[in-house]
């Protein structure tokens, strides 16, 4: 597994938090693995290598073009909505997309969602009694940052605000919404990430973004916790309306989905999710796409 940064993954480093549930899931499955990551990273449950071993079967990386490598390499692009016509990897048979909605956006037939290890995360069927927006605070309105604040505002439910960015004048405006009811946390991680996601009422995403697969989505529904979002970008192949959250065709239709989304039951968040986003399934999809390329040199295979 090719990828730079120190392990753990940490804030809304999601493409990371990705490749960590990945090599975990092979891991159970009895594959060898290695990641080829800063040497300064900590707790990681493969060996570390500075150098890709040539006696491996495939390299597997994030983003990254690894054309010059002389091991089979396959390569998860976990954005691509607002990538220029002619970026490199729309026309490349080795990249893999992480949506339906970005395969029909570019072109490509292979996608295979954002995935997590669920037991890196609290299940919980009691909620307590407060909203969860969690993403990259940069994102801003692009992710209906103040929409939500207003939001909560209006309707008078409690809201926690989870995530950083490097723009701190957004940062200052949101403390000034800050009162007994509305808290912003910062950049939450790890355990307190878990507890925080799993006993909110709901996750609130509407995301006016080309978004290709928000990890935010399995991370809630593995804790039991439902989504608010929108008709944007991929969730609407990610969630399914009334029965693992609540899609919103515009922001009238908030209020009530604030209102009603306590009917959903968080049981068949957690089945759904360890249907579709578990760290098993993505390695087995995986691994389909891994022999395609090994025998074919593409992930499509055959043609």
């Amino acid at each position: 597994m090719h990828c730079n940064y120190v392990y753990p993954a940490k804030n809304s480093a999601g493409s990371e938090r990705v490749a960590e549930a990945l090599v975990k899931g092979f891991v159970k499955l009895g594959h060898e693995i290695v990641m080829h990551i800063d040497p300064n990273s900590i707790g990681v449950p493969v060996p570390i290598v500075t150098k890709i071993p040539q006696d491996f079967d495939i390299v597997h990386c994030q983003g990254e073009d690894f054309s010059d490598c002389e091991i089979p390499f396959i390569s998860t692009v976990h954005g691509g909505g607002s990538d220029p016509p002619d970026a490199h990897w729309k026309h490349d048979p080795h990249f893999v997309c992480v949506s339906d909605f970005i395969c029909k956006l570019v072109g490509k037939k292979q996608f295979v969602h954002s995935c997590v290890e669920p037991d890196d995360f609290i299940y919980k069927n009691r909620k307590e009694d407060y909203f969860l927006w969690i993403s990259g605070t940069d994102w801003g309105e692009g992710k209906s940052l103040f929409t939500t604040i207003l939001l909560a505002k209006k309707m008078g439910f409690k809201l926690k605000l989870a995530g950083t960015g490097k723009n701190q004048q957004i940062i200052d405006e949101i403390k000034k919404y800050c009162n007994s009811k509305i808290e912003y946390l910062g950049a939450v991680n790890g355990k307190e990430k878990a507890e925080l996601i799993a006993s909110a009422k709901a996750v609130i995403l509407y995301t006016r973004l080309p978004d290709a697969c928000p990890l935010v989505v399995a991370e809630s529904l593995i804790s039991g916790t439902p989504i608010i979002g929108s008709i944007n970008g991929s969730l609407p192949e990610l969630i399914v309306h009334n029965q693992t959250g609540i899609l919103c065709k515009n922001e009238n239709e908030l209020p009530r989905a604030v209102a009603s989304v306590s009917k959903i039951k968080p049981e068949e968040c957690r089945q759904y999710a360890l249907k579709h986003f578990s760290n098993i399934v993505a390695c087995e999809k995986y691994l389909k796409l891994y022999k395609n390329v090994i025998e074919f040199g593409n992930v499509n295979g055959k043609e």
